[in-house]
């Protein structure tokens, strides 16, 4: 682990404002001591891997993935509402 930093040095050093070192601490590996931000110089200068492609999304099957309904039970709205059957309307003779 290389030396601890403060923002306005980890700022200086990446040529970025500190506002900018505070806004993304997290991304540059930050350690909390007390209440001071300290940062490891080395882990903030390597890239970080990219996330995964899911990571953030939110992920549904395509409806033609999804289970049938049982039979004989109408399938649920999204709001939980249970769907109303279709009946087909009779020709007058």
């Amino acid at each position: 682990m290389s030396p601890l930093v403060d923002a306005a040095t980890l700022a200086e050093h990446l040529g970025l404002s500190r506002d900018t070192v505070y806004r993304r601490a997290d991304e540059l590996g930050v350690i909390r001591i007390g209440g001071r931000l300290r940062f490891d110089l080395e882990r903030a200068v390597t890239p970080a891997p990219p996330p995964p492609p899911w990571k953030g999304r939110a992920v549904s099957a395509p409806p033609s993935a999804r289970p049938p309904s049982p039979a004989g039970r109408p399938r649920q709205a999204q709001r939980g509402a249970p769907l109303l059957p279709i009946h087909e309307q009779r020709k007058a003779a």
